[in-house]
């Protein structure tokens, strides 16, 4: 990841925490729409706008965040992520897969599987696994095993596609990993 530098030689990374409700971050943007929350910067729930200049930040997180925007918003907002990240910057998402039973709360009005952000693959490289969450302590489990198996039969997403549908217990989150493409001028 890029770092700008400042006077002291110290490096200064960007980084967002969109959504991010109770969980606030030291050193990070941190944008809610609650305005009871702690926050660095309140947004509406249809704002799609960042008040930040083009290529400036270097990463954004959105945990549990994304099933909450409508699609139509939710391309919006991506689009505008591409806008102020940096060349190097990426997004990480964690979602209830649409197989968790997390899908049942009526504010989720979005569900995420494996090609759920296919629109957008011009603009980013786009990386997902499949996570189980532990019962003990609420850890993350990423399946790394899934990943293995598509390596050696090599069918790129189709394996974890298959995996999705046919998993019995469901998967309980979705992580995907949104790298920003640079744009080539002609």
């Amino acid at each position: 990841m890029v770092k700008e530098m400042t006077s002291q030689n110290i490096p200064i990374t960007k980084k967002i925490n969109y959504g991010s409700g109770e969980n606030y971050k030291e050193g990070w943007i941190n944008i809610d729409i609650n305005e009871n929350n702690k926050v660095d910067l309140i947004i509406n729930s249809t704002q799609t706008d960042l008040p930040f200049k083009d290529n400036s930040i270097d990463y954004i997180l959105m945990d549990n965040v994304a099933e909450h925007i409508y699609p139509e918003q939710l391309l919006k907002l991506l689009l505008e992520f591409h806008r102020i990240l940096k060349p190097t910057g990426e997004i990480e998402i964690y979602s209830p897969h649409f197989t968790s039973i997390a899908r049942k709360y009526l504010e989720h009005v979005k569900s995420f599987g494996i090609d759920s952000f296919y629109l957008i693959q011009d603009k980013f490289n786009i990386e997902q696994d499949l996570l189980l969450i532990s019962r003990y302590g609420g850890q993350r489990i990423n399946l790394q095993l899934l990943n293995k198996l598509n390596f050696l039969f090599n069918f790129s997403n189709v394996w974890k596609q298959i995996c999705e549908k046919i998993f019995v217990f469901g998967f309980e989150e979705i992580h995907f990993k949104l790298k920003k493409k640079v744009q080539k001028k002609n």
